[in-house]
């Protein structure tokens, strides 16, 4: 499973585009995941933290856009 945390906004809407294409690229694949978008400044550090926190087995966390 991968999870992907992606900023819509991200290279002025970059973001969004950018992701539709690796959604049609996973789906095509049947690769099992999970997408959040963020909403907020450190948003992502947040989604990131809950994830690593529901249990103890291996995360595959992918990260779209930001600035840091």
């Amino acid at each position: 499973m991968y999870h992907f945390i992606v900023n819509p906004h991200a290279r002025t809407g970059q973001g969004a585009i950018m992701w539709k294409e690796i959604k049609k690229l996973l789906e095509e694949k049947n690769v099992e995941y999970d997408v959040v978008f963020t909403k907020r400044c450190n948003h992502a550090q947040d989604l990131v933290r809950a994830l690593c926190t529901t249990d103890d087995s291996i995360k595959n966390i992918v990260v779209m856009g930001g600035d840091g």
